[in-house]
């Protein structure tokens, strides 16, 4: 296992470089192991560890980094069930995996690998989904669209919300935002993360090598390019603790995959 340390240098947006800092300074990277090469989401959990998913098996590992350790923590089915998976999220006690076609796939924390429970959004038919993220207060699953397949949405950054407490999906998308009224270009979503103590939306774009943080409202706070590009191949995947460090996970492509971490939140 390789451990890269890298210093981060914090002004208006980040601005990374190495010189082998300790790892109190700056950013620290973790690479992966081959089951995690296609890592497509991440969750953190109560006590400040990391929940993964990889595209194509239901498999969840549960990663540290103090220390570095990387253990398979649970599965949905025996054996894993395959699947074009795209996000994870832990809201309270219940584990929730999202497919591209908008299903997702629910058991509790503690459960038996086969009991576990399929939910049909119907997001099928509006777009592919590429991500997931729980907003416990209200009780909701917010997926990320990724490319539309609906006339209404095209052209746009469009965020669902589906009620966990309702089991069912809001009549429409939670976040709606126009691209080019936002006066921002447009992005390939791969990621979305919720802070809880700035009150904001992360949104990850692999394609793009960027970041854009939305408020509650959905209003745009802040866009710009993710730290030091060369250590995101292709940014799948993004979590935030309560204490504001910020995950993001690469998928690995040909090499192998990646999990960075940053102190502060940006």
């Amino acid at each position: 296992m390789t451990i890269t340390i890298c210093r981060l240098l914090l002004a208006a947006l980040f601005v990374a470089g190495c010189d082998n800092a300790p790892e109190s300074d700056g950013l620290m990277q973790l690479k992966l192991p081959s089951a995690l090469r296609e890592i497509s989401g991440l969750a953190v959990t109560t006590d400040g560890a990391l929940l993964a998913v990889a595209d194509e098996k239901a498999h969840v590992f549960r990663i540290s980094f103090d220390p570095v350790t990387i253990e398979r923590f649970t599965k949905f089915g025996d054996p894993a069930k395959k699947g074009d998976f795209e996000g994870i999220a832990l809201l309270h006690d219940d584990l929730y995996l999202v497919t591209s076609n908008g299903v997702l796939w629910q058991k509790q924390l503690t459960a038996a690998p086969k009991d576990y429970t399929k939910i049909k959004t119907g997001l099928g038919k509006q777009c592919e989904i590429e991500g997931l993220t729980a907003w416990p207060e209200r009780q909701w699953l917010l997926l990320l669209c990724k490319k539309s397949r609906h006339k209404n949405t095209r052209g746009q950054l469009t965020v669902y919300a589906w009620s966990a407490a309702r089991q069912q999906l809001l009549d429409k998308p939670f976040i709606q935002l126009n691209y080019r009224e936002a006066g921002l270009p447009k992005l390939s979503p791969s990621g979305i993360t919720l802070s809880n103590d700035t009150q904001q939306f992360i949104i990850v774009a692999a394609k793009e090598q960027s970041y854009l943080t939305l408020n509650l409202d959905g209003s745009v706070s802040r866009w710009g390019q993710l730290p030091d590009a060369g250590n995101h191949r292709q940014a799948e995947g993004i979590a935030i603790t309560p204490g504001n460090t910020v995950y993001i996970a690469d998928e690995g492509k040909t090499s192998r995959g990646t999990i960075t971490r940053y102190e502060h939140s940006f």
